[in-house]
Protein backbone atom coordinates (compact mmCIF):
# COMPACT_ATOMS: atom_id res chain seq x y z
CA UNK A 1 0.00 0.00 0.00
CA UNK A 2 0.86 3.30 -0.92
CA UNK A 3 1.18 6.23 1.51
CA UNK A 4 -0.95 9.42 0.54
CA UNK A 5 1.19 12.06 -0.68
CA UNK A 6 -0.23 15.15 0.59
CA UNK A 7 1.54 18.66 -0.57
CA UNK A 8 0.88 21.99 0.93
CA UNK A 9 -1.16 23.05 -2.35
CA UNK A 10 -3.67 20.17 -0.99
CA UNK A 11 -4.09 20.87 2.50
CA UNK A 12 -4.86 24.74 1.17
CA UNK A 13 -7.55 23.32 -1.15
CA UNK A 14 -9.04 21.37 1.45
CA UNK A 15 -9.04 24.35 3.75
CA UNK A 16 -10.86 26.58 0.88
CA UNK A 17 -13.66 23.35 0.73
CA UNK A 18 -14.54 23.26 4.11
CA UNK A 19 -14.23 27.17 4.44
CA UNK A 20 -16.67 27.34 1.88
CA UNK A 21 -18.91 23.83 3.06
CA UNK A 22 -19.27 26.17 6.34
CA UNK A 23 -20.25 29.21 4.91
CA UNK A 24 -23.09 28.11 3.01
CA UNK A 25 -24.00 25.57 6.46
CA UNK A 26 -23.75 29.10 8.66
CA UNK A 27 -26.42 31.06 5.28
CA UNK A 28 -28.87 28.08 5.55
CA UNK A 29 -28.51 28.03 9.43
CA UNK A 30 -29.58 31.80 9.31
CA UNK A 31 -32.20 32.13 6.75
CA UNK A 32 -33.86 29.27 8.28
CA UNK A 33 -34.04 31.12 11.45
CA UNK A 34 -34.92 34.70 10.28
CA UNK A 35 -38.57 34.14 9.48
CA UNK A 36 -39.54 32.85 12.58
CA UNK A 37 -39.00 35.87 15.31
CA UNK A 38 -39.82 38.58 12.68
CA UNK A 39 -42.89 36.68 11.07
CA UNK A 40 -44.31 33.48 12.73
CA UNK A 41 -44.13 34.46 16.83
CA UNK A 42 -45.98 37.82 15.92
CA UNK A 43 -48.91 35.58 14.29
CA UNK A 44 -48.55 32.04 16.22
CA UNK A 45 -47.87 33.05 19.71
CA UNK A 46 -47.20 29.28 20.54
CA UNK A 47 -45.98 27.16 17.83
CA UNK A 48 -44.39 24.03 18.50
CA UNK A 49 -41.16 23.23 17.58
CA UNK A 50 -41.83 20.57 15.01
CA UNK A 51 -43.87 23.25 12.97
CA UNK A 52 -40.86 26.57 13.38
CA UNK A 53 -38.70 23.26 11.97
CA UNK A 54 -40.74 22.57 9.00
CA UNK A 55 -41.12 26.43 8.63
CA UNK A 56 -37.51 26.82 8.75
CA UNK A 57 -36.91 24.07 6.03
CA UNK A 58 -39.79 25.60 4.19
CA UNK A 59 -37.67 29.31 4.03
CA UNK A 60 -34.44 27.35 3.28
CA UNK A 61 -36.11 25.41 -0.05
CA UNK A 62 -38.08 29.18 -0.75
CA UNK A 63 -34.34 30.94 -1.07
CA UNK A 64 -32.62 28.01 -2.38
CA UNK A 65 -35.08 27.89 -5.58
CA UNK A 66 -34.97 31.95 -5.63
CA UNK A 67 -31.30 31.70 -5.74
CA UNK A 68 -31.63 29.50 -8.51
CA UNK A 69 -33.74 31.31 -10.62
CA UNK A 70 -31.80 34.89 -9.96
CA UNK A 71 -28.18 33.35 -9.84
CA UNK A 72 -28.20 33.48 -14.58
CA UNK A 73 -29.51 36.72 -14.26
CA UNK A 74 -26.52 38.11 -12.27
CA UNK A 75 -24.36 38.39 -15.24
CA UNK A 76 -26.71 40.65 -17.19
CA UNK A 77 -26.73 43.43 -15.56
CA UNK A 78 -24.92 45.80 -16.28
CA UNK A 79 -22.64 48.54 -14.70
CA UNK A 80 -24.41 51.56 -14.34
Amino acid sequence: MQPLDITVADLVVIGFYFMVISSIGSILNSVSALPTPDFIKPSRPQPTPRRLAWIGRGAILLFMLLSTVVAPLIGSFEDR
